[in-house]
């Protein structure tokens, strides 16, 4: 835990950033269209940062730090000019929304506002690797968690996936958040 502790500070000090310039009151919500902030009713959104560290054939991987919660590990597409069902989606600032799924079959947190792209979900699964090269994935485009990163058959993967995603949705109380990908 000693060899993440200054990756946490960064992760603090980015909150603290991103708090700092949302501490300006908007107008109404509508006029702040999703960005870091506060809202009409003056109540601040979580935020959440993505910050990804490795992109393999096996996919894309990196760390979520939860505002004032947990650090999960993150999954997702290998980069491909964000092409839909084959890429990861590109770095921004992002709002998550709590939904229902008609393919998931119940709700999850949705990433809205991606250029070009729709039905990015956050759900868990294992695999997020290159398709088109053979490798094992159980996503088409959207972002999974997991506890760790690990080897399943030979590929890498996130590990207790489900666990991790039940934090996030713990954590989030069904409740809108800013995302940000690094």
């Amino acid at each position: 835990m000693e060899s993440q502790g200054w990756l946490l500070r960064i992760f603090e000090m980015l909150f603290e950033h991103a708090a700092g310039a949302s501490a300006k009151p908007q107008a109404d919500k509508a006029s702040v269209g999703g960005s870091l902030g506060i809202e009409a009713t003056g109540y601040r959104t979580k935020s959440a940062i993505l910050n990804r560290l490795q992109m393999t054939d096996d996919g894309t991987f990196g760390l979520l730090q939860l505002e004032h919660g947990p650090l999960l590990h993150s999954g997702e597409l290998p980069w491909k000019n964000n092409m839909p069902g084959r890429s990861c989606i590109p770095q921004g600032q992002y709002r998550c929304t709590w939904a229902p799924s008609a393919k998931l079959g119940r709700a999850c947190y949705h990433v809205r506002n991606v250029p070009g792209r729709s039905h990015i979900l956050i759900h868990p699964a294992n695999f997020c690797g290159d398709a088109d090269l053979g490798r094992r994935t159980e996503i088409e485009g959207c972002i999974t968690m997991g506890m760790t990163i690990g080897n399943l058959g030979g590929q890498m993967a996130l590990l207790d996936s489900r666990k991790a995603v039940s934090l996030l949705e713990d954590w989030g109380h069904q409740e809108d958040f800013d995302l940000t990908i690094l």
